[in-house]
């Protein structure tokens, strides 16, 4: 029980955040939506689109969008052993 738990624990540990950032805009913008996006298999050959206009109401008024593996994504990915592979995408948006 105790190897299996120093497993999981090495297997959290090693598994890293990442993110990616798309700017628009040199201004500061609000989050105007958060959105999990949800892959299998540790995301292999997938691809999902978030179109930021929907939020924001025109091109001019996107100031970023950014896709992370959170934390909350790599514990999901890792306690499903990399079957359920989760993102979150963040769209900002001028005040």
């Amino acid at each position: 029980m105790a190897r299996f738990l120093v497993i999981v624990f090495m297997c959290c540990v090693l598994t890293s955040c990442s993110t990616q950032t798309f700017q628009f805009a040199n201004s500061l913008g609000k989050l105007k939506k958060e959105k999990m996006q949800n892959f299998f298999i540790y995301g292999l050959g997938q691809e999902q689109e978030i179109n930021p206009i929907t939020f924001c109401g025109s091109v001019s008024r996107i100031t970023k969008v950014e896709v992370k593996q959170t934390f909350m994504d790599g514990l999901l990915m890792t306690l499903s052993f990399g079957i359920f592979t989760p993102r979150t995408a963040y769209v900002y948006c001028k005040k």
